[in-house]
C-alpha cells in the first residue's frame, strides 16, 4: 500500500495547485500499459486505473464556485 502525506511546503498549496502536483505524480505513478489494476475493497470491483479515472477524480472533486 502506497500512502501519500503532505508536506510543510505542499501545505501552503491552494487546492488547485495541490490536485494539480498529484495529478503528475499519479499519471507517472499509476499509469502503466497494461492499465494497472485495483480492488476496491468496499465493493470488490476491479478499477482499471487509466487518464480516463484520474481525470474523472479531478472533475468530480474540483471546487465549485457558485
Amino acid at each position: 500500500m502506497i500512502e501519500i502525506w503532505e508536506t510543510e511546503d505542499e501545505k501552503q498549496l491552494s487546492v488547485i495547485a495541490l490536485k494539480k502536483k498529484y495529478i503528475v505524480f499519479a499519471r507517472s505513478r499509476f499509469i502503466t500499459k497494461p492499465p494497472r489494476t485495483v480492488i476496491n475493497k468496499e465493493t470488490g470491483w476491479l478499477i482499471e486505473i487509466s487518464n480516463r479515472v484520474i481525470n474523472e477524480w479531478w472533475g468530480k472533486s474540483c471546487e465549485r464556485k457558485w
